[in-house]
């Protein structure tokens, strides 16, 4: 983090917020969305890098746990990088780190921030994706066309050794991506490990709802001024897939909505293979009423195993 923050200090702060409204313009009008300089990479590093970065931690933390040691992985679209740090600080036998970019300057801001990433410079959908353990999109299919998504998906999971991970935005459109993506992996042998935790239709009719969930990030003082924000936090909100290779059968139940809670009731809703379950829990009836007032939107419910 120090050397983030050193290098963003580089440049004066208003300077990096003109660019941030800059890249932000482009980015609504639909033009160009590219990073365009070395400078816009910086401000892109300080006002967006940290959301993004945050829902990667958390989305890795839903990978399977018991026996699952991936030792390599590529990024498509990689950005600047950063999701290498956030890997290997949970999965300690990750040994190799490719990420995939062809934005020169994305890369040159990656190459400052760490040694430890083999760069490929090209369009992933061009590219001969490296076999590896896992393999991560992360805000990168929903800004494909449609006669696109699919190719992509494929050289993506063909790559895949065990594990993908998708990753949008939490907009309905980034969940209509997220789910073309389910379907064509549980047609072709993928395992759906998150955040439903089956292969079953999903429940959720994109034309009145969408699946997503939010992880909420705690604002240095510089993020706080980079945004012209006084929220001490924010909240990104976020869609997301991970797909196996083997089954790992989970058993749960995901909570899809914050929880209506009132003294001595917990309303959830619940992902399950055939619909959106809204069960109240209450103090008096259930034993692990404690366990289940502790539990957030975007959680597990763990089934109990008869």
């Amino acid at each position: 983090m120090n050397k983030v923050t050193n290098i963003i200090k580089t440049i004066p702060l208003q300077k990096l917020r003109d660019l941030r409204d800059q890249i932000t313009h482009r980015y609504k009008s639909k033009q160009a969305k590219g990073i365009q300089s070395a400078d816009e990479a910086l401000a892109y590093l300080a006002f967006r890098s940290p959301a993004t970065s945050a829902v990667q931690k958390r989305i890795f933390t839903e990978c399977p746990k018991d026996n699952f040691h991936p030792e390599s992985m590529v990024d498509l679209g990689a950005g600047m990088g950063l999701s290498q740090a956030i890997a290997a600080g949970l999965f300690p036998s990750l040994i190799t780190y490719t990420g995939i970019e062809e934005n020169s300057y994305m890369i040159e801001m990656g190459r400052k921030l760490s040694d430890e990433i083999d760069w490929i410079q090209q369009n992933y959908l061009a590219a001969d994706i490296p076999k590896a353990d896992i393999i991560l999109g992360s805000y990168t299919f929903s800004e494909l066309s449609k006669t696109k998504l699919l190719p992509a998906l494929e050289k993506a999971w063909t790559a895949t050794q065990q594990c993908l991970i998708l990753i949008e935005p939490g907009t309905p459109e980034g969940f209509k991506t997220i789910l073309k993506c389910r379907e064509y992996l549980v047609q072709n042998s993928g395992h759906i490990y998150a955040p439903c935790g089956h292969n079953g239709n999903c429940p959720i009719n994109p034309e009145n709802d969408w699946c997503h969930f939010s992880q909420r990030l705690e604002r240095t003082k510089l993020h706080r001024d980079m945004k012209e924000g006084s929220l001490p936090y924010e909240d990104e909100k976020y869609c997301y897939l991970i797909a196996t290779k083997e089954n790992w059968s989970p058993t749960y139940k995901r909570i899809l909505k914050p929880a209506t809670t009132r003294k001595g009731h917990i309303k959830l809703d619940l992902c399950t293979p055939d619909k959106v379950e809204s069960p109240t829990f209450t103090k008096s009836k259930n034993s692990n009423f404690k366990e289940i007032k502790k539990l957030s939107w975007g959680d597990r419910l763990i089934i109990p195993k008869e």
